[in-house]
């Protein structure tokens, strides 16, 4: 069968067919500081679970290495050409942007779900 996958070698197959492109994540000294800020609002009733929570949403933001276009852009915001998209991580949001010229995730907000936009 030729052209067919069973033509290409298995070294070949996997870094072409499963090995997706690699984007970094660049997480902004806002972010950080949302991070710390959700922290120590959870960390008033437990610090387990703010630990807990904070390791979720840093797990989740390390995930947009691979796929990071997989999140829609919102109807709403962006503006002025930015395409900013939106990854929830229950109950909060993680808003980020693309560069992929350079291969590079910009962590923008990590803010809750139900807070209104500045």
């Amino acid at each position: 069968m030729e052209g067919s996958l069973r033509n290409i070698s298995p070294a070949v197959f996997e870094r072409v067919i499963l090995m997706p492109e690699t984007y970094r994540v660049r997480i902004t000294p806002l972010v950080l500081a949302e991070l710390q800020g959700i922290f120590d609002f959870i960390a008033k009733d437990s610090p387990q679970n703010a630990a807990k929570m904070i390791g979720k949403l840093l797990d989740a933001i390390d995930g947009l290495n691979i796929f990071p276009h997989r999140y829609d852009v919102p109807r709403i915001g962006g503006g002025r050409g930015v395409k900013i998209r939106s990854m929830p991580v229950w109950p909060y949001l993680v808003r980020y942007r693309i560069d992929d010229e350079t291969k590079t995730v910009f962590i923008l907000r990590v803010r809750h779900g139900s807070r209104q936009r500045p």
